[in-house]
């Protein structure tokens, strides 16, 4: 434990939430006819085209992504929360934090720097607005299930 935050139960707890998205993600496809959002698949794009293992690089670095970003929420958010409310932390408030965490995320790293990057080298963003709601959606999704699985004992 370093700092009040218990690395271990962060990297699990992000490991899970990114792979409730991912189901999640599959999930909405087939129920809903929402716009395909292959997490894995996504590393076919970053590997240059349709090489070996690039699904696995892709799956991999999602989860990898949800475990660091886990470890900024343990961190930065939730070690913040019982200052912010003045009260010590009940464990309801985690999947709060968590979707308003999810919600900023969201914001930040696939419209904001991803966003940027492809606008600067000349590419157009690969979502409709379907898509846009569909991506928020799940980032929100994932935020409630780190914020409710990420609750170290004190």
């Amino acid at each position: 434990m370093i700092g009040g935050v218990n690395i271990g139960h962060a990297l699990i707890a992000g490991l899970f939430a990114g792979y409730v998205m991912a189901l999640a993600a599959y999930w909405m496809e087939g129920v809903f006819g929402l716009p395909r959002m292959d997490l894995g698949a996504i590393g076919l794009k970053y590997m240059g085209g349709d090489k070996p293992g690039a699904w696995f690089v892709g799956i991999i670095a999602h989860h990898v992504d949800s475990m660091g970003l886990a470890l900024i929420y343990a961190g930065a958010v939730f070690l913040n929360l019982e200052a912010v409310f003045n009260n010590p932390v009940e464990w309801w408030w985690g999947p709060f934090a968590g979707l308003v965490y999810g919600f900023v995320v969201a914001l930040v790293l696939p419209f904001g720097i991803m966003g940027t990057i492809m606008a600067l080298s000349g590419q157009r963003p690969p979502m409709d607005a379907k898509g846009v709601v569909f991506n928020v959606w799940l980032h929100l999704v994932w935020g409630v299930a780190l914020g409710a699985l990420y609750f170290p004992v004190r």
